[in-house]
């Protein structure tokens, strides 16, 4: 269960890092394309990494409370905290189900799909490079 969670923040940690790098991209890069290709992907992925990462933070708070067993409940551990902390922050960043409406009904729709469009052919690129540096 810890080997599940260690894993889920560190892949949580590169998404958002490269969507940050993303919003970097927005803001800085004289490239209108660049600019363009990072506000799609801020687009697309803002309501992913709001409504997955707060979930998976809950979930995860909670199984990290059951690691203590009984003593996950006692305020002495702090594990109680996080797990209240980890709820709040889903209703903070908006309800989930709004933040899926909003991904379903705008943003995959918005300029004719481009955005996934893109983030698909982005993440099939990786994968393909990927698999071709192993067989080597």
């Amino acid at each position: 269960m810890l080997m599940e969670i260690k894993a889920f923040n560190e892949g949580r940690a590169r998404f958002a890092l490269w969507t940050a790098l993303e919003a970097d991209i927005l803001h800085r890069s004289p490239d209108e394309e660049a600019r363009k290709a990072a506000d799609d992907h801020l687009g697309l992925m803002t309501p992913v990494l709001k409504g997955v990462l707060t979930d998976r933070g809950f979930d995860n708070a909670v199984k990290a409370q059951q690691v203590f067993g009984g003593h996950g409940y006692v305020g002495e551990y702090g594990m109680d905290q996080f797990v209240r902390d980890a709820r709040i922050a889903m209703i903070y960043e908006g309800a989930n189900g709004i933040q899926a409406l909003d991904l379903v009904g705008r943003k995959l729709p918005r300029d004719g799909g481009r955005a996934i469009t893109a983030f698909f052919k982005k993440v099939g690129d990786c994968v393909k490079e990927k698999r071709e540096a192993t067989r080597r």
